[in-house]
Formats: C-alpha cells, sequence, structure tokens
C-alpha cells in the first residue's frame, strides 16, 4: 500500500509545477551530500488544525494551547537524531535547537510559534512564525551545512506545504494535512476558478467567465476532476447548499445595478441612524469556489466590480472594497456594526472578523486585494452611524500579511525612505467631525506632519460594503507598535506604548510594554517633580534625558493652537523605544534614544468644532478648572455657530451648553511644570511663536483647507445622502477658514497674557531679508527658506515675536558665500559682525543679512559662474585665503578626485601598485579612478600625481568617465589638429562633439597648454550637465 501510495503521489509534482507558482519550488539543494534530515511539511498559517500543547499559553492554553505555526522534520534513515546545536531559519530569524530527537525513520514536529522555548512536556517552540505569503525554511546541523532548505509561495489558513513523498524534494499544497502522519495521506489542493475580468472600475457591462481545468499528469491521466464551481453575490462564502450559493452554469452579467433593492443600507446601525436618501450607487461583489470530485474545495477568489458610464467620473477618490459575511458586521450578538449598547465603542479585546479588502486608485489601478481582518475603532465615534474600521494585514487570514502599497504619497520614515507596508489601517469616520466636514483631524494633523511629533497620514477614499456605496471614508495610519517600528527603524518588540482615555483620576492604560515600564514613566517624571525644583538647572537637565522636551513642545503647541477641548485629559499617547541598557542614549537614531514621545490623535474637537477661535487653550493646558469630582461628559454639544468666547468653567463646574472640561489636575501638571522653568518657558514661547509665523500662517493653513475640500467636495453630496449626518458642509468648512484667519492674533493675545508675569510685554514685528541665493536667516528654529512650510518669499520676511523673550537670529551662509555683517534699522546694540545675535525683539526691526563672495578673486572672471555653481554643490573648493586662483593648472590627483566625486565610484583601497610617493587624501580616489579605466599609470609603473593635466590629456580622461570607447576620427577640426596625438584626436574630436571643450579665437586647440582651474570648472559642470542627460535617458 504504502509503495503504490508513492507511485501515486509521485504523478502529483508533475503536476504542482503546472499549477503552482514557481515560488513554490525547492530553493537551495541540500548541501551535505549524506543529508538524511527533511524539512517534510510546512503550515504556516494554522486556524484549526493542531493545537500547540502549550498549557501555559495566555489565552489557549486551558483549552490544550494554541493553533501555531509548525514545520515537521523526517528521518529517512534507521538511526535517531539528536538535532541539539542545529539551527532552523525562516526569512528573517534563526533557532537553536537546546535539544531534540528525531526518530528512526520517523518525524519530528516543531512549534513555529514566536514562543522561543521548550514545554515542560519537550514540546519545542522557535523564536519566529511563518509568513503565510510565502518565504524560505532552513535547516542546518551542527557544522554549518545546509541539511535542507525548502521555499514556499503563499499559504491559505490551514493548508500545509510538504513532500508528495514523505523524505524526497518534490511539493505540493495539501488542503488536508498531514503533521505526524504519512504525507501520502494529504489531500492535494484544488485549483480556484479564474475570472475572465479584473475586479475593478468599468464604464460598460460585460459577462463575467469563471474557468478551471482539471488536474492530469503527463499521462494525461485525470487525477482530481473540477466537479463545479459555486459562487456568491452577497459576500457570504460559497458552500453547496447554503442559501445565496449559486452553481456556475452561465456567465454572470455584470452590468450597472441602478434599480436594484438597497440591503444593508437598509439596516440601522445607530440611535440617529436614518435612512438613505434614495438609492445608494452599488456594485457587484463576486466570491467563488471550485469543488473537485472529491468534495475538496479550493481557495475563494474575491472580485468587485463597479460599473456606471460615468465612474471614472463620479469619485475623484480612491474606491475600497470590503466584502465579507453580513453576519460579520449585523448579526445580533457578534455583529461588529450592530447597534445594541454594548457594541457602541470599541472593545479592544474584541477579535477582528474576517473580510475581503481590494483598494483601487481613482483611475481603476488596483493598490491590494486580499483577506484581511477588521474590527470597529474607537469610543463615542463609534456611536455615529457610519464607524470607524481597523482593518488588519496578517498571515491569519491565509493572505498577505501587509498591506503594500504607496498610500501616502511622500510619507517617510525618519531616514527619508518611502514607508508602502503597513500592518494596521484605519477607515476613519472623521471622528467626531462626521457630522460636520470630514477632514477636520486630518486637516491639523497635515499641518504639523513637519515638526518633531508623530503625526497620522491622511487620504480619503469611499468605501463599499458588500457592493453597496458606504460613504467616505478617510484612510489613516494607525498608532501601535507597527507605526512606530516602520517610522524609526525600531524592533516592534522593543517598545512602551502608553495611554490616558478619559477619567477625572490619572489612569494610565498599557498598549505595549510592562508594568514596569508604567512605574517608570510615572516614578521618572510625574513622582520626581513633585519633590524636585523643574527651576534647578539639573533637574531640568535630568528632564530632558527622560522625554524629548522638543516633542514636547511641538505637541503641546499644536493642541492648544487647535483649541482641542477633548484634551488634555483624553486621547494622550505616549511612547518611547526601550534601550538594553535603559539609560537615554542622545547620540541614537531618532525616536531610539530611550526618551519619551507624544503623539497626536483624535483632535477632531478642535479647530472650532467645539470652542472658536477666542477659546484660551494655554491657560486651559496649564491650569486645571475641572476638580478631580467632576464627572467628564462622553458626549459633546457641537456649538457650530459658536462666535463668542466661553464662559469661563469655575472650578469643579461644567460650561452650560458645551461641555465638561478635560484639563484635570493630572492632566495639566507636566506642562504646568515645565512652564515655570526659564528655559523650557522661553523655549515653548519662540516655538509657538516661529510656528504660528509659519505652519499656522493663515494663507497657508486657508490653502490647506481648500485643497483638502476640493479632493472630497464631488463626493459630499453623496455621502450626505447616504447618511444624512451632515446639514451645511460648506459652512462646516467655513468656519474652519474662519477660525484660521483668526486664531493666530488670539493665541498672541493669549501668550502675552498668560506671560505678562514673566516678562512678556508685548509683540513686536521682525522683518528679515537677505538674498537668498547667498544666504538665508535661520531666527529660533525655523529656517527663513521655501523649504519651511509656510514661507513663500525668504529674501523679504516678516514674523511676530514676543518683547521681553530673546530670539537668536542665525546667518547661513550658501557654498561660495560667507557672512559680512546685519544692516538695517534699530539694530545699533547688535554685534553686526556675529553670525549668531541673540537680542530682545523690544520694537519693531528690520534686519538685513549681507553676504559676499568668500572668493575674492573671481568677480568678473570668465568661468565666476562655473566656479561659484560647483562650489555650491561642495565639488569644488577655494583657498584658506578666500581665493580661487582661476588661473593656476590642475594636476593629476585633484582631478581625480574630482572626477570620482562627480561619477559617485566608490573609494578604492590603496594597493600600492605604483612606485611614485601618492598623497594619502588622493589614494582612494586615485586607485578608484583607475579601476574604472579612466586614469592610466606611466609606463615606468608611476602615476604622477602632482604632475599638471595638458589640455588633450584632460579631454581624454573626461570622455573615459563618460563611456565612451571605440572612437572615429572625424576631419580636421582644428587649425593645429597636426598637434593633437594621435591617441587623443578622436577624443577630442568627442568632446568638440559634446560641446565639452571649444577652440581659441584663433581656431585652434593648444592640445599640450595646461589645463587651468578656470577651464577645469568650465569642462566639469558640462561633464556633469553630459551625466544628466544619460540619466534621462
Amino acid at each position: 500500500m504504502r509503495k503504490f501510495l508513492c507511485i501515486l503521489l509521485s504523478t502529483v509534482f508533475v503536476i504542482s509545477s503546472a499549477i503552482f507558482p514557481a515560488g513554490y519550488a525547492k530553493a537551495l539543494s541540500r548541501t551535505s551530500k549524506d543529508s538524511i534530515l527533511h524539512i517534510n511539511e510546512i503550515m504556516a498559517s494554522s486556524t484549526s488544525t493542531l493545537r500547540d500543547g502549550d498549557l501555559l499559553d495566555d489565552d489557549d492554553g486551558i483549552k490544550g494551547g494554541t493553533y501555531s505555526d509548525w514545520i515537521e522534520i523526517y528521518n529517512t534513515s534507521t538511526k535517531a537524531i539528536d538535532l541539539s546545536g542545529y539551527r532552523i531559519s525562516d526569512s528573517d530569524a534563526t533557532w537553536t535547537f537546546p535539544k531534540g530527537i528525531v526518530p528512526a525513520n520517523g518525524c519530528l514536529l516543531i512549534w513555529a510559534s514566536g514562543k522561543d522555548k521548550v514545554t515542560a512536556d519537550g514540546q519545542l517552540h522557535t523564536n519566529f512564525k511563518l509568513g503565510a505569503s510565502g518565504e524560505t525554511i532552513t535547516l542546518v546541523n551542527s557544522d554549518g551545512l545546509i541539511c535542507d532548505s525548502v521555499k514556499y509561495g503563499g499559504l491559505s489558513n490551514n493548508e500545509s506545504y510538504g513532500a508528495k513523498i514523505d523524505g524526497c524534494s518534490s511539493y505540493v499544497i495539501f488542503s488536508k494535512a498531514t503533521p505526524g502522519k504519512s504525507n501520502s495521506e494529504g489531500v492535494l489542493l484544488i485549483k480556484p476558478p479564474v475570472f475572465s475580468k479584473k475586479g475593478g472600475l468599468y464604464t460598460d457591462a460585460f459577462d463575467l467567465i469563471l474557468s478551471t481545468s482539471d488536474y492530469v499528469d503527463d499521462t494525461k491521466d485525470a487525477l482530481s476532476t473540477c466537479e463545479a464551481v459555486y459562487y456568491t453575490l452577497d459576500g457570504s462564502d460559497p458552500a453547496p447548499g447554503d442559501v445565496g450559493t449559486i452553481k456556475y452554469t452561465e456567465s454572470i452579467p455584470i452590468k450597472s445595478r441602478a434599480g436594484e433593492p438597497d440591503v444593508l443600507s437598509l439596516i440601522s446601525t445607530s440611535s440617529k441612524w436614518k435612512a438613505p436618501n434614495g438609492e445608494v450607487f452599488k456594485g457587484w461583489t463576486i466570491k467563488a469556489a471550485a469543488y473537485s470530485d472529491k468534495g475538496v474545495k479550493s481557495k475563494i477568489i474575491t472580485n468587485s466590480y463597479f460599473v456606471d458610464s460615468d465612474i471614472f467620473k463620479r469619485y475623484n477618490l480612491p474606491v475600497i472594497s470590503i466584502v465579507t459575511d453580513k453576519s460579520n458586521f449585523f448579526d445580533s450578538s457578534k455583529g461588529i456594526y450592530f447597534t445594541k449598547s454594548s457594541q457602541a465603542t470599541e472593545t479592544s479585546d474584541s477579535s477582528p472578523v474576517p473580510i475581503h479588502v481590494e483598494a483601487y486608485d481613482k483611475d481603476g489601478s488596483l493598490w491590494f486585494s486580499q483577506n484581511a481582518g477588521a474590527k470597529l475603532h474607537g469610543q463615542s465615534s463609534s456611536r455615529n452611524s457610519q464607524k470607524t474600521l481597523r482593518i488588519y494585514a496578517s498571515d491569519d487570514y491565509g493572505d498577505k500579511d501587509t498591506f503594500k502599497y504607496n498610500i501616502f504619497p511622500g510619507l517617510k520614515d525618519a531616514n527619508g525612505k518611502e514607508i508602502d507596508k503597513f500592518k494596521r489601517l484605519l477607515l476613519r469616520n472623521s471622528g467626531n467631525d462626521w457630522s460636520s466636514t470630514m477632514f477636520r483631524d486630518g486637516l491639523m494633523q497635515s499641518l504639523v506632519s513637519h515638526l518633531n511629533v508623530s503625526t497620522q497620514a491622511y487620504r480619503p477614499s469611499v468605501m463599499f460594503l458588500n457592493g453597496e456605496f458606504w460613504g467616505i471614508h478617510n484612510i489613516r495610519e494607525r498608532f501601535d507598535k507597527y507605526y512606530f517600528a516602520s517610522h524609526y527603524n525600531l524592533d516592534k518588540n522593543k517598545l512602551a506604548i502608553l495611554s490616558w482615555k478619559l477619567s477625572s483620576k490619572e489612569t494610565i492604560e498599557i498598549d505595549e510594554g510592562t508594568t514596569e515600564d508604567k512605574e517608570a514613566y510615572f516614578n521618572d517624571i510625574i513622582e520626581y517633580l513633585k519633590v524636585n525644583s523643574i527651576k534647578d538647572k539639573s533637574v531640568y537637565e535630568n528632564i530632558k534625558t527622560k522625554i524629548d522636551v522638543d516633542n514636547f513642545i511641538d505637541y503641546q503647541l499644536s493642541q492648544i493652537y487647535f483649541a482641542n477641548s477633548d484634551w488634555p485629559g483624553n486621547n494622550v499617547v505616549v511612547w518611547k523605544y526601550k534601550t538594553n541598557d535603559g539609560k537615554y542614549h542622545p547620540e541614537a537614531p531618532t525616536g531610539q534614544d530611550g526618551r519619551w514621545r507624544w503623539v497626536l490623535k483624535d483632535t477632531e474637537f478642535g479647530f472650532g468644532l467645539i470652542r472658536d477661535s477666542s477659546h484660551d487653550t494655554l491657560s486651559y493646558a496649564a491650569e486645571p478648572t475641572v476638580t478631580s469630582t467632576a464627572t467628564p461628559s462622553a458626549t459633546p454639544t457641537i456649538n457650530a455657530t459658536q462666535t463668542a468666547a466661553p464662559t469661563v468653567i469655575p472650578q469643579g463646574g461644567v460650561e452650560k451648553g458645551v461641555r465638561s472640561g478635560r484639563n484635570f489636575e493630572w492632566a495639566v501638571f507636566l506642562f504646568k511644570t515645565l512652564l515655570q522653568n526659564s528655559e523650557f518657558r522661553i523655549e515653548f514661547i519662540n516655538r509657538f511663536a516661529d510656528n504660528i509665523n509659519t505652519s499656522f500662517d493663515t494663507v497657508r493653513v486657508n490653502q490647506r483647507i481648500g485643497e483638502m475640500k476640493a479632493e472630497i467636495e464631488k463626493s459630499i453630496p453623496e455621502h450626505i445622502d447616504r447618511w444624512q449626518g451632515i446639514t451645511d458642509w460648506n459652512s462646516n468648512v467655513e468656519q474652519m477658514k474662519t477660525f484660521a484667519k483668526d486664531r493666530p492674533d488670539k493665541m498672541r493675545k493669549f501668550i502675552v497674557d498668560k506671560f505678562t508675569g514673566n516678562g512678556v510685554t508685548g509683540t513686536s514685528k521682525i522683518s528679515l531679508n537677505s538674498d537668498s541665493s547667498k544666504g538665508h536667516i535661520k531666527i529660533n528654529s525655523i529656517d527663513i527658506t521655501t523649504s519651511t512650510p509656510g514661507i513663500t518669499n525668504p529674501d523679504s520676511w516678516t514674523g511676530t515675536y514676543f518683547k521681553g523673550v530673546p530670539i537668536t537670529l542665525k546667518a547661513v551662509p550658501e557654498n561660495g558665500y560667507e557672512f559680512s555683517h546685519w544692516d538695517g534699522e534699530g539694530i545699533a546694540d547688535i554685534d553686526k559682525t556675529s553670525d549668531i545675535i541673540t537680542f530682545d525683539p523690544a520694537k519693531d526691526m528690520n534686519i538685513t543679512a549681507v553676504f559676499v563672495s568668500s572668493l575674492n578673486d573671481i568677480g568678473g572672471h570668465w568661468a565666476e559662474n562655473y566656479i561659484k555653481d560647483l562650489m555650491k554643490k561642495e565639488i569644488l573648493k577655494g583657498y584658506p585665503d578666500s581665493t580661487f586662483k582661476p588661473e593656476n593648472k590642475i594636476d593629476r590627483a585633484s582631478a581625480a578626485a574630482i572626477i570620482v566625486k562627480i561619477l559617485g565610484l566608490e573609494a578604492g583601497e590603496y594597493d600600492k601598485k605604483f612606485a611614485d610617493n601618492i598623497p594619502e587624501w588622493a589614494r582612494e580616489p586615485i586607485m578608484a579612478a583607475c579601476k574604472a579605466g579612466i586614469f592610466n599609470g606611466y609606463d615606468d609603473n608611476t602615476f604622477r600625481a602632482e604632475k599638471n593635466l595638458t589640455r588633450q590629456e584632460l579631454v581624454v580622461i573626461l570622455v573615459r568617465a563618460l563611456g565612451y570607447k571605440d572612437l572615429q576620427v572625424k576631419g580636421t577640426l582644428f587649425k593645429d589638429n597636426d598637434k593633437i596625438g594621435k591617441w587623443s584626436v578622436a577624443y577630442v574630436a568627442k568632446a568638440f562633439e559634446l560641446e565639452l571643450i571649444k577652440g581659441y579665437e584663433d581656431k585652434s586647440f593648444r592640445p599640450d597648454n595646461m589645463i587651468t582651474r578656470a577651464e577645469f570648472a568650465a569642462i566639469i559642470a558640462k561633464v556633469i550637465c553630459q551625466i544628466k542627460e544619460v540619466e534621462k535617458e
């Protein structure tokens, strides 16, 4: 029987090479010649196959362990093998076996659980999990030789990838796994149906054809016959006999669904729910699976189709389609959208429901299509009829473990690398702004995304649920360990994340980390400041090692400018990277120094939603106006037309008609305390002034409001008809513009009023001028350049600063220039020649930074512009005496170094191949130039680094550098052509053709003239242009 099964299964792999992608093939051959251990079977996404026996598992120990990933190792020999010292690895991690015996002609199952332990009964758990989207597993013996290495592709839930015969090197996918048993008992996976059209946006109707094929081996005998394809249109999984499941017998007409009745859109989703105003737009959702004659089911394929003659004009936004069984959202006991009060807010311990999500750009191009999970997100805002969804990319759903696409163009990590992979995403209903503008929080976070505070990227979309229009949803990042790992390039398992929810008593929740992390925050910062004076310099210096003060300042000023009254006693999140020794490391990259940092989240109560521009949020954030016995209101009363300043809340009282405060004593303690330190206070006031002048500049803010309004304007009428939650969208947007116009002056008044006792007496206008081509001015924390948001004219800029608060100016020259002096009105008492000056802006001032050329011998020179440009690019340098000496000659070593730099060649290791002495600074670039074939040595094995270059020598070198070879002589170009060497004449002709060189006025070339520094600068500038042209091509 065993022999028969082996023969039968031997035909399976022939089929697998045709029906499975190349990614399923063996990745590496076994390199240990006598290898008798084989990776026999792999399961990368187990949801019901086999529990791992870990009785100490926090969640499932009582059930006999959790459904972990696993790897089966098979021993083909007649002797047991001890795995002690062996190593097994996936694509990211390696685990060393502390013990483990593989019996003779038997197998050992190890758990890829990530638990990194051996249980009491000897079960082996690796330090990694397997990726359902595919990776490489390698087994290495104690001598470092590879026993086996298997590369597998994507696996769905409970599918395994195994040897077709135990211990052989041909692999197949099994829909029924065989852990601990012979692989001959496995059931081959059936191929899923193929859709004749990809999912997406279509202007014309079409007939959708679902096709599949039998699997045959090379003898043409069918191994498994596809008996039928079944599909659904309602989001449920196809299963023969189930209501809603249709047996495929003919093509499916995909056309406009106008006139068809709404289904999900008519389900009440909150106490405030209203039926849609008219029919909702609908698309098609097809879930299909093939069934074999043996009853085996293929993977389910899901596609969504949206058909309308004007579909590409209908939405100016990405389209998100979520397909799921209706019960997952609307079942009375488990549905995440159900209106029962217990389901009205997010429950953090609830499990996500399975969904399929597709995302298309507005032009119909696919972002991603994959199985995922979804759960409700948010607190009071989840009581809205339209809710925020949190979607999960995970192996648990038998698909990719990230959403991979550049969803947020321009989003980069701390190193400037584009972020295009996401583990979690929010499809946000705009939170408490749901009935107002649909982009308020996105606006505020975008205004400060360049500051030293973590923000969530924003991109609006329209969403469909099982084909029915579900309104505008803002695609947002979610703050969690995956966010910080991707933004700051750190280990997600070494994070502490703490949060504070709405409570009159300070209650810290641990989102990531340990109780010790929470205690460290509380003891090192809060308790420390209660018993030590922040006015003491040493105390403040110590606090700066515990928290990122610059981040805290940017966080505070942002919330205060926004007039966010759902803070500081709510929506507070801090995080830190836990360094190995638990100490502060100032030299570490951004975010990895071990200090606590704050993030911006859920700011939509700001910008006029609850409080208008007259609200003194500075005092609100620095002084408690609600006692610890006050009961905070969870739901605000929104006064969208509020124009007068809010009534001051009495101690322990509640502002009538608005809401109770969020500024509890515990919530304002840290900010209130730090303001008592003069260094912090000055930095806070100046940083606030810098940002009112730039980030919060009225023109900039209102331009951003206009852009974000235009982005969703086309979809707003359909969104309003769908949910009927917004009454006057345009007026609500205008209210934000009014806030943007009025807030700067109001905010400056609040700062003066708050700090009058600290010597702040008013404001002054500081006008700064410079020639930006020569240099710019930095005031406090901002560079007056167009790269600073809010600055459009750096040559003549004016900002408002506070009398009594010293400001600092720094002159920053461009390359080729140097600072000369300060000039202007009101600067008599300032050191005019110092490039950094600090003074009290006690009056309006008009100041100019004067920059001059740092070279005093190129003014009016014919090569002046070439020289300045190359010095600006740091390709050429002048001499210490501020001269360039343009008529000096250029030697071989200097030319080699500069050419290597402009070509971006890697420095070559000096191998002392030349007999003569080469200056140390020039050794590596000379080696690089020689290895690239650009420079050669002389016949006597010397390089002659200090020898000056002739015109024809330089031409040969540069044409070689541009990659030209096998050149032909093209006639006579110069009257002294006969003086040009035969070895260089073709190169001279090519250089002339490329316009790198010209002759002299008398039409001579003068090939043996030595190249001057000025001539070299001009030619190098032209070479750089040639390189750019080649790169474009």
